[in-house]
């Protein structure tokens, strides 16, 4: 088996609040993903072997981060078959999370993504690997490799393995203050959901993938859902032979959700309806969905109801543009589709395409 090599680009931010692009601009970090893209498209011949992390550091990590009230050390164990919980859901009147988090978080994974997505496609790389991990988040550090270079060092740019790391300075003089409208400054005291739930394919798991999955677990405290479609609902999918199996699947979103939040439970499990956990299990707050799915979260509901359950809160991820200027991503309401051409259906396309090539 051919070795897997770890390549890591280093962002440090001054501040949590500094992640939002009204107070750091894309464009002074952009770059530097651009550069450790294109070296790891350089640096090793077989891009499904390579993955590079983007690791999003602050310098002081905050002791008020609502992801303080994660259980230290909570384990990937599996949940009651009981489609009730002793610990039940919350009342209706239990408040809802502040929008603070999910306003930064998603435009900074928006940017990273696509910007890497972006140059993987023009290298002809689509199946290259990149993971956003913001620490704070996650709670434990990312140990990492001890050699390390500064990114305008061009030394052993063909090495597979390496990191780059570049201090990513404010754009914006003062106190990193958000626009009220994003929401008040966690101060340790916001609520999070105990869980979360969202489903999807999750085939050739890619940008949109990730941030959806990222978005979810920053919303709860101890555990996420994830409902993978089992294989027998796919069969009418364009380019089905290239359809990774329902095992492979879930390892890998499993795979993924250690590397962007270890410390709470993560239930992967196939789904054969449009519902899964979320008709029979009790104990769940919040649905994520995208714009796409956003009927599919209403469904949910009336089905819980059915079910004499609670109705989740429904939080739609809005994805952003592919390369947004500073005002586009800092503008209430600026809406777009993320980089488009690398979804599961063009991926499974590109596979064809190359596998026919190679018989040619």
């Amino acid at each position: 088996m051919t070795p897997s090599a770890t390549q890591y680009l280093v962002l440090t931010f001054a501040s949590f609040n500094a992640l939002h692009p009204s107070v750091t601009s894309p464009q002074s970090y952009v770059p530097h993903i651009q550069r450790a893209a294109t070296r790891s498209c350089k640096a090793t011949s077989s891009p499904e072997h390579a993955l590079l992390i983007i690791l999003i550091r602050t310098k002081a990590m905050d002791a008020s981060s609502p992801w303080t009230t994660t259980t230290p050390g909570a384990t990937t164990s599996q949940p009651s078959t009981s489609s009730s919980s002793s610990s039940a859901s919350p009342p209706a009147s239990s408040p809802r999370p502040s929008s603070h988090t999910w306003s930064i978080l998603q435009p900074l994974l928006s940017v990273c993504y696509s910007t890497a997505t972006r140059v993987f496609i023009d290298h002809g790389q689509c199946t290259r690997r990149v993971h956003v991990v913001v620490e704070e988040m996650r709670r434990i550090p990312v140990c990492l490799p001890s050699s390390s270079h500064d990114d305008d060092d061009d030394d052993d740019e063909n090495e597979s393995d390496w990191v780059l790391k570049t201090d990513v300075e404010p754009t914006t003089s003062g106190p990193h203050d958000l626009p009220q409208d994003l929401g008040s400054k966690h101060d340790g005291n916001e609520h999070y959901y105990p869980v979360v739930a969202l489903g999807g394919t999750f085939d050739h798991l890619h940008a949109g993938h990730k941030i959806l999955l990222t978005l979810a677990a920053s919303l709860t405290m101890r555990k996420l859902i994830v409902g993978v479609t089992d294989t027998q609902l796919l069969t009418t999918k364009k380019y089905h032979a290239f359809l990774e199996s329902i095992e492979q699947r879930i390892q890998t979103t499993r795979d993924f959700l250690e590397w962007v939040r270890p410390g709470i439970e993560h239930y992967i499990v196939p789904i054969q309806d449009p519902y899964g956990p979320t008709a029979t299990e009790a104990d769940i707050q919040a649905i994520v969905v995208s714009d796409e799915t956003r009927a599919g979260g209403q469904a949910v509901n009336k089905k819980r109801l059915e079910a004499d359950f609670n109705e989740l809160d429904i939080w739609v991820i809005e994805l952003m543009a592919d390369e947004p200027n500073a005002s586009d991503v800092a503008n209430e309401g600026s809406k777009v589709e993320v980089e488009s051409k690398l979804g599961s259906t063009a991926i499974r396309r590109w596979l064809s395409e190359k596998a026919g090539q190679t018989k040619s």
